[in-house]
């Protein structure tokens, strides 16, 4: 479980060092370019499966499960929470604009949600 979190450590600054030289060689930020928010969107859904992979090679397989459940569950509930203040509020509250499910949500959250609560049952312990 410490490479888990190793890995996420990792990923967040390695994510953030890569933002940073991207704007000191361009001389403008990844967001002023066309179809940055996919590149972000992935880049940002790499540290979850990063360390999902890192579960895998300590054999954490009560994690593993872990992880796919609530990420499946976690997905179901946004949408379902999505559409419910779509119909209380009149209007959609968020927008997914790539890899959308039913507009409310999308499969790039998918990993946030098992890496959510990866995180939540390790500090219960």
């Amino acid at each position: 479980m410490k490479l888990f979190f190793l890995i996420v450590i990792l990923a967040s600054v390695s994510e953030t060092l890569v933002f940073y030289f991207f704007r000191q060689i361009f001389g403008k930020p990844l967001k002023s370019f066309k179809n940055k928010s996919l590149l972000k969107n992935i880049i940002a859904v790499s540290i979850p499966i990063l360390a999902l992979m890192a579960l895998l090679i300590q054999k954490q397989f009560n994690y593993v499960v872990l992880f796919f459940f609530f990420a499946f569950v976690g997905t179901i509930l946004e949408c379902l929470l999505g559409k419910f203040l779509h119909m209380v509020e009149g209007r959609r509250v968020w927008r997914y604009q790539y890899l959308a499910i039913g507009q409310y949500t999308s499969w790039l959250s998918f990993p946030y949600w098992g890496g959510a609560a990866c995180y939540s049952f390790f500090f219960q312990k």
